[in-house]
C-alpha cells in the first residue's frame, strides 16, 4: 500500500492503521527490550548454573579420591607391611611355607583396606626386600621388587621425601596393570626412620567410576567434562568428551586460568571452566559449547514472538489487552530472574495461566528449586568432607606416648617393683579408656582433665614426681562435651619441652577450666600453662603451621597443628590455640570453646 492509496482511503481506516501502529511499535520495542534483558539474566543464571555443577562435582570427585587416600594409608601406616617389607628375602628360600603366610596376611591387610572402596581394583607392593625381592614379578605380579623401578618414568617422577600420594594417568608405565586404569602411589616409610623409604603401594583405580561422575557433570547435551593432570595429561572424559577426540580436548584444557573463558576450537566456540581437585593434581575442565549457553534466551525470544504472531490478527482492545497482560506477567518473571540472578534461590512466581507465559513460569519455577537442591547438595557435600577430614585428623595421633609408657613399664618389672608396676597399669589402662572413649568424638570436660591428670601422673611415675599439676575446673562445665584429646597433648609438650628441659628438671603445670565472657555470651576458656623453658619467637611463630619443629628432642609442631585444625573445623577460628609465652618463665595456651548456657 502506497502513500496515495492510504491517502484516499476513509478516516476509519487511517485511524485504524495509526492506532494499530500506536500499539504495535511500543509493544515491539518494549519486546526488544525485555527479550535482551531476559536473556542477558538468562545467561548470567546459566553460567552460576554449571558453576554449582562444576564444584559440586569437584567435591564429589574429592571425597572418592579421599577414600582411595585413606585405604592407602592404611596399608602405608600399617606396622606389619611396613615390617614384612624389609624382611630378608633369602628366609623364603628357606621356608616356601612362610612365604605363603606372610603374603596371606599382606593380601589380608588390602583386602580390609579396599573394603567398600569401589573405585579400587587392586593393590601392588613395591618393597626393597621381603616378598617382592623373593620372586619374579611374573610369579607375584603384587609383590614386585622396587629396585627394577628405577628406570621407570613413574618413579622418576616420585619425590623420595614426600608422603602425599602421587597420582598417574592412564598408560603409566607400571607392570602389570590395564592400560585403561589410573593410579596412584604412596611411599612407605621405615618404623624406625621415617626418612627412610621400605617400599611404596600403588592402587590401580578403575576410570569408569569417574567417568560416570564426569557425566553427570555435563551441563547441556554438547558439554563436555574431562580431568587433565598437572603436567596436561587426559585422565578421565565424560561421553560428549570422548567424541570431540584428544587434540580437541587438549586445546581445549590450555585455555587462559579465568572464568568461563571462550575458546575456539574444532569450528566451535566454547565456554571454559575450570575446578581443581584438592590434592591430587587434577583440574575438572568443563566445555560448554556457546549455542547452548544462549538456547535459554532463544527459547524466551520464541516465545514472544509467537504471542506476538498471536496478537496481529487481533482486534485492537483484545491486542492492547493481551499486551498489558503479557507485560505484567513478563515484569513478573524478570523481577524473578533478576533476584536469582542476585543468588535468591527462594525465588517462587505464581503459576497464573496454561498459555506460553504459565509455562514459562512453571518451567522457571522447577529450574529455580533445582538450583535450590544443588545448594543443599553441595553444602552437604562440603559438610561431609569436612567431618572426614576431621576424622582424619582425630587419626594422626602420635603413638610414642605408648611406647614410652610400656618401656617404663619393662623398666618397673626388671627392677621388681609389684606395687609401682599395678599402679602403673592401671594409670595407663584408664588413659586408653578415655582415649578411646567408645569411638566418640566428645567428651565430658570432666573426663577430658582426668584424662590430663592421669597423663602427669604416669609421667610423674617415669620422671620421679617432676610435674606438680594444679587444677582448677568450674563445675558448671564439668559436663559440658568437647572435643577430646586436646589438653593431653598440651600438657604432654608443657612436660617434655618445657619443665624436663629446664636444669633441674622439675616444674608445674597449672589446668583451668572457666567462664569467659565473650560480649554478652559466657564462653569455656581452657587454658594450660607451664613455668618451663618457653618458646622463642622463631619457634613460636611457625608453631601452628603444620610442620613438624626440633629442639634437639622429638618434634612436636604436627601435634598442636592437629589439635588447632580440629578446634577450627568444630568451632569455628576464634576457638583455635593462642599461644603465650616468655623464654626462660614459661608457656600459656589458651582456649575458646562457644558454650552458651552449660
Amino acid at each position: 500500500m502506497n502513500w496515495y492509496t492510504l491517502s484516499a482511503t476513509g478516516i476509519r481506516k487511517k485511524l485504524f492503521f495509526l492506532f494499530l501502529a500506536l500499539i504495535l511499535v511500543p509493544f515491539l520495542i518494549y519486546t526488544t527490550i525485555v527479550v535482551g534483558q531476559v536473556s542477558a539474566q538468562m545467561e548470567i543464571l546459566g553460567f552460576h548454573t554449571a558453576d554449582l555443577v562444576l564444584g559440586q562435582t569437584a567435591s564429589y570427585l574429592e571425597s572418592r579420591t579421599d577414600l582411595v587416600k585413606r585405604a592407602l594409608d592404611l596399608i602405608s601406616l600399617n606396622p606389619v607391611v611396613r615390617e614384612l617389607s624389609t624382611v630378608d628375602p633369602a628366609v623364603y628360600g628357606l621356608d616356601p611355607g612362610l612365604w605363603i603366610r606372610d603374603a596371606g596376611i599382606l593380601h589380608a591387610v588390602k583386602d580390609n583396606a579396599a573394603q567398600n572402596n569401589p573405585d579400587i581394583r587392586t593393590f601392588v607392593l613395591y618393597m626393597v626386600g621381603g616378598l617382592g625381592a623373593s620372586l619374579s614379578r611374573e610369579e607375584s605380579p603384587q609383590f614386585l621388587p622396587l629396585d627394577e623401578q628405577s628406570s621407570t618414568l613413574w618413579y622418576q617422577a616420585l619425590d623420595p621425601a614426600e608422603n602425599l600420594p602421587r597420582w598417574f594417568p592412564p598408560g603409566t608405565d607400571f607392570d602389570h596393570a590395564r592400560p585403561e586404569d589410573l593410579y596412584v602411589v604412596r611411599r612407605i616409610a621405615s618404623d624406625q626412620d621415617l626418612a627412610l623409604t621400605v617400599g611404596y603401594i600403588r592402587a590401580d583405580l578403575k576410570v569408569r567410576g569417574f567417568e560416570e561422575i564426569l557425566d553427570k557433570a555435563e551441563f547441556s547435551p554438547s558439554t563436555a567434562a574431562f580431568l587433565v593432570d598437572a603436567q596436561g595429561s587426559l585422565v578421565a572424559l565424560s561421553r560428549q568428551a570422548r567424541q570431540l577426540g584428544d587434540p580437541t580436548l587438549t586445546e581445549l584444557s590450555s585455555a587462559p586460568q579465568s572464568p568461563w573463558v571462550q575458546i575456539q576450537s574444532g569450528g566451535t566456540s566454547y565456554r571454559i571452566g575450570r575446578q581443581a581437585v584438592d590434592s591430587t593434581g587434577w583440574t575438572l575442565v568443563t566445555a560448554i559449547p556457546n549455542h547452548d549457553i544462549g538456547a535459554f534466551g532463544d527459547q524466551v525470544r520464541n516465545l514472544l514472538l509467537a504471542v506476538l504472531a498471536v496478537m496481529l490478527p487481533l482486534m485492537v482492545p483484545l491486542s492492547l489487552w493481551a499486551a498489558n497482560s503479557s507485560t505484567r506477567r513478563l515484569e513478573l518473571l524478570l523481577s524473578g530472574v533478576r533476584r536469582v540472578g542476585e543468588g535468591g534461590f527462594d525465588v517462587e512466581l505464581p503459576e497464573n495461566g496454561n498459555d506460553e507465559f504459565g509455562e514459562l513460569t512453571r518451567n522457571f519455577n522447577f529450574m529455580v528449586a533445582r538450583i535450590r537442591d544443588l545448594v543443599q547438595d553441595q553444602y552437604r557435600l562440603g559438610a561431609e568432607v569436612k567431618n572426614l577430614e576431621l576424622r582424619a585428623l582425630q587419626a594422626q595421633i602420635n603413638p610414642h606416648f605408648l611406647y614410652n609408657t610400656l618401656d617404663l613399664i619393662n623398666g618397673l618389672a626388671l627392677g621388681a617393683g609389684q606395687t609401682r608396676i599395678a599402679e602403673t597399669t592401671l594409670a595407663l589402662s584408664k588413659f586408653y579408656r578415655l582415649t578411646l572413649s567408645g569411638g566418640a568424638e566428645t567428651l565430658a570436660l570432666s573426663k577430658e582433665f582426668t584424662h590430663a591428670e592421669t597423663y602427669v601422673k604416669i609421667q610423674n611415675l617415669r620422671f620421679e614426681e617432676a610435674v606438680t599439676l594444679v587444677v582448677n575446673l568450674e563445675p558448671r562445665w564439668g559436663s559440658y562435651p568437647v572435643l577430646k584429646m586436646i589438653l593431653q597433648p598440651l600438657v604432654e609438650n608443657a612436660i617434655l619441652h618445657g619443665i624436663l628441659e629446664k636444669p633441674e628438671g622439675k616444674g608445674t603445670i597449672f589446668l583451668r577450666g572457666q567462664t569467659v565472657m565473650v560480649g554478652t555470651q559466657p564462653w569455656l576458656g581452657l587454658e594450660v600453662e607451664d613455668d618451663g623453658v618457653g618458646i622463642d619467637d622463631a619457634t613460636l611463630a611457625n608453631l601452628l603451621s603444620g610442620e613438624r619443629l626440633t629442639n634437639g628432642t622429638e618434634g612436636h609442631g604436627y601435634g598442636v597443628f592437629n589439635i588447632d585444625r580440629r578446634l577450627r573445623l568444630r568451632y569455628g577460628d576464634p576457638s583455635g590455640l593462642v599461644f603465650e609465652s616468655t623464654p626462660g618463665q614459661g608457656t600459656l595456651v589458651r582456649i575458646l570453646i562457644p558454650g552458651g548456657e552449660s
